[in-house]
Formats: C-alpha cells, structure tokens, sequence
C-alpha cells in the first residue's frame, strides 16, 4: 500500500482470495469494514499509526495464524477477527490503554470483557477469568473447545457468542453466579425460564426444553444438526430469531398454544422439516 494512504477503505480487498500478503506503512490510522475478508494473508503487521480495525475487517482469514495489536489501537469492531479458522493467538502490546491480552486471548484493557477466543488455540477446556463480566459477539465462535466454564462474575453473554463451536458439549456455570445457570451443559439464565445456548456439540438426538422455561432465546438452537426432536413443553411464549436455524435434522416441530411471537429466521434451513404443527 503506498506510502501516502491514511485509511484503507471498506471491503477493499475483501475476496481477494489469492491475496497473501500485505504491507500496511505508516501513516494509516484506519482499517475498513471487511477490509481484508476473506482473502489469504498468512500475517500482517499493523503499524503503530492505526487506531481503529472495524467490523469484520479479517472476517473469514482462514490463513491468518497470529496477530499483534499495537499501542495505537482504540478501537477494534465486532467480529473483526470471525472465522479466522488458523488463528492461534492475539497479542496486545502491553501499553494499549484499551486492549490487552493473555494466553492470546482478547480482552479489553481491564479484562472485563472477553472479546475474542482464537479459533485455533490449543486445549479443549476454558476457564472464563474470574475479572470478566461480558463474554462479547463471536468471542468462541469456531473454536474448538469441548468444555466453556463461566464464573459467578459474568453477567452478560452475548447470543451468538457460541456459534459454530461443533465440538462444545457443556457450558458449565458456577452455582454463585446471579444471572446464568447452567442444567446439562446447557446455559439457560439464572432461574431457568429462558433457554440461551443449547451446545451444538452435543450428539443427542432428542431434547425436551424443561418445564418452566417460558422463552427459547435467539439462535438458542443454532446449527445443532444432531436434534431431531425438541419438545417444546406448554408455557413457553417466545420463539427468538434463528432458534432453531440450520437444525437439518430436525424433522418434527410442534409449537404449544402459548406461543405469541416467533422472530425471524427462526426455522430457515430446517431442511428436514415437512411441516410445524401449530
């Protein structure tokens, strides 16, 4: 990129498939949206200049193996490093004021809000750190983690926070948090009455939603290609966007009379499913 550029634009080199290697100089202080997505590059060095890397600037990287953020870094949108599927590590420079990280994990500068778990890090366990309070948008998306633990300090979890994790099988939450709780490795709030992520890891066939719950999140369901029946029991009110998107086994659905709103895409690719009895 020449010498003379400041800000590298949305999309700019977004399906550049072949694309492998780029020189950012100094000088730029902006990184687009979808700015490098989808192509090849292996590593790229961003330069102190930079202080922004917006939304889904490296989404779909599927080269890219490891990353440093420098000082100069404020700002780092949602989704910016998404399905980097060889990422192994983030690594902030120790004197960012609002980033840094550990083991390279992405935190903010405080470590109260987990933004991103490289989808390639090693290990099939995770311990979420005791400081953190928010598990942010795609924050283990991809990974391949078997086993999330969540502390009593969380009080925030973004829906698609879980997404594509084809190996999770139990998000576990700790008895003293005040607003999770967690029945079989599935994470519902903290009394129950919404079901927020059943693990798209998990192999089972069948699954009844507990008596009590009155809402099913959205994408609560999600890519969960094994379920090919979910009893839906009587109480429930609420079906969220995308519950049940992608559930291609699914071949029954039976919706109780309780139900008052189903939201968007809520069975878009249900490609088993011949009919919801309502």
């Amino acid at each position: 990129v020449p010498d003379s550029v400041t800000s590298i634009g949305d999309g700019v080199f977004d399906g550049c498939t072949s694309l492998a290697s780029v020189t950012i100089p100094d000088g730029v202080t902006n990184i687009g949206w979808c700015a490098f997505s989808s192509t090849s590059i292996v590593s790229i060095n961003i330069p102190d200049s930079v202080t922004s890397i917006s939304d889904y600037a490296f989404d779909c990287c599927t080269s890219l193996a490891s990353i440093e953020i420098p000082d100069s870094v404020t700002s780092i949108g949602v989704g910016a490093f998404n399905s980097c599927r060889s990422l192994m590590s983030i690594d902030v420079a120790e004197d960012n004021s609002n980033y840094s990280s550990k083991d390279g994990v992405l935190f903010n500068k405080d470590k109260t809000e987990l933004i991103r778990y490289p989808e390639r890090k090693t290990g099939t366990e995770y311990t979420v750190p005791d400081s953190v309070t928010s598990i942010g948008a795609y924050a283990f998306s991809g990974t391949s983690l078997v086993n999330i633990n969540i502390p009593d300090s969380v009080t925030n979890v973004y829906s698609d926070a879980f997404e594509r994790c084809t190996s999770l099988t139990s998000i576990n939450v700790s008895e003293g948090n005040s607003t999770y709780s967690s029945d079989g490795g599935v994470l519902f709030d903290k009394y129950k009455t919404e079901i927020i992520r059943y693990p798209v890891g998990k192999t089972n066939a069948k699954y009844a939603i507990p008596v009590g719950v009155t809402s099913i999140g959205d994408w609560a369901f999600s890519g969960c290609t094994s379920l090919a029946s979910i009893e839906i029991p009587v109480g429930v009110t609420s079906i969220g966007a995308g519950a049940f998107d992608s559930c291609d086994s699914l071949t029954s659905v039976t919706i109780p009379a309780s139900v008052t709103s189903i939201g968007n895409f809520a069975f878009r690719y249900c490609t088993s499913v011949p009919s919801i009895d309502v």
